[in-house]
């Protein structure tokens, strides 16, 4: 066996922050990697943290990682940030804030860049989530940028989905039914102290009673203050519970299934826009094309077709 899959297989954070790197540009030993381990994947509890900005989500991430490993549980963090409109790279850096969890082996936490993705979510996360698996962390969590009807994407990579919300959201409803309600698996009501928290959650409930549909479990609502940690015990039980719940129903592999799926339209995807990228780049004709739109002696909307086609011809043609 290859002493890089050792390495992955062990836990090893630094072969394992190498791989994300390599994920990240696409590197070909990367995906021959991922495909050795594949067999040694299924078995973390992934779990997607979303919400807008300023609702506490990273907070609440170091307080469950606390609570995980009082649990004798280990724990990977990808915490997505937008992207440095110079470098490409992740801004807020999440590690920062997850600074105490720094010393403990049995966390891992990487800062990645969202790279303009929509959604916030870059297409090769499900590989870094199926690497994290492969290294027998117990609980992967995903804390996405922000929130919105693009974030929806996250429900493609993670078991369970937990929605972070706050009282003085005037538009947390609105929120919910511009397509939170068809992801959202727990919804944790932050800042709980706050006026206005059992209004929201009174709301909350009758919009899921009115809304929930299918054999999945309704989901759940939690009330935490995460700055204080009171209530992340108890969300941490809901998420295991619900997970639970989902395993024995066959709704968890059901969704496990449905991700790998995903993984594998999104890898096409990236790889498929990235050698186009690159095959227009590299060909005399396009970049002649490319030109002439510079200098507007073509649109950019006839070009794109002119290129497309020619495309479609190459490919018929092999």
């Amino acid at each position: 066996m290859n002493i890089e899959v050792n390495k992955i297989l062990e836990a090893d954070v630094r072969t394992i922050s190498r791989m994300i790197s390599m994920i990240e540009q696409l590197d070909e030993q990367a995906f021959r990697i991922l495909s050795t381990i594949d067999n040694h994947t299924g078995n973390a509890i992934t779990l997607g943290i979303t919400g807008s900005p300023g609702a506490g989500k990273s907070t609440l991430v170091n307080q469950l990682i606390n609570e995980i490993r009082k649990l004798n549980m280990t724990v990977a963090v990808l915490a997505v940030d937008p992207s440095s409109p110079y470098s490409g790279g992740a801004i807020l850096g999440d590690r920062i804030r997850m600074a105490d969890q720094h010393n403990d082996e049995s966390v891992y936490i990487r800062s990645l860049s969202s790279r303009g993705e929509s959604g916030g979510i870059p297409m090769i996360l499900g590989s870094m989530i199926r690497l994290l698996d492969a290294a027998n962390f117990d609980v992967i969590m995903i804390e996405t940028v922000g929130v919105g009807q693009t974030e929806v994407k996250i429900m493609n990579f993670a078991d369970l989905v937990a929605v972070i919300l706050t009282p003085e959201s005037g538009d947390s409803i609105q929120m919910i039914k511009a397509g939170l309600m068809e992801i959202a698996d727990l919804y944790v009501i932050n800042k709980a102290d706050r006026p206005g928290a059992d209004r929201l959650i009174a709301d909350l409930n009758a919009t899921i009673i009115s809304q929930h549909k299918g054999p999945a479990p309704a989901p759940r609502i939690a009330k935490t203050q995460a700055t204080s940690g009171k209530g992340v015990p108890e969300m941490l039980q809901e998420i295991l519970t619900y997970h639970d719940h989902m395993k024995s129903t066959g709704n968890l592999a059901e969704r496990k299934g449905t991700q790998r799926s995903n993984e594998t339209y999104e890898i096409i995807n990236y790889l498929s826009l990235n050698y186009i990228s690159e095959f227009v780049n590299n060909t005399p004709e396009f970049t002649q094309i490319l030109d002439e739109v510079k200098t507007r002696s073509a649109d950019p909307y006839t070009s794109s077709n002119i290129i497309m086609n020619k495309l479609k011809e190459i490919i018929e043609k092999e």
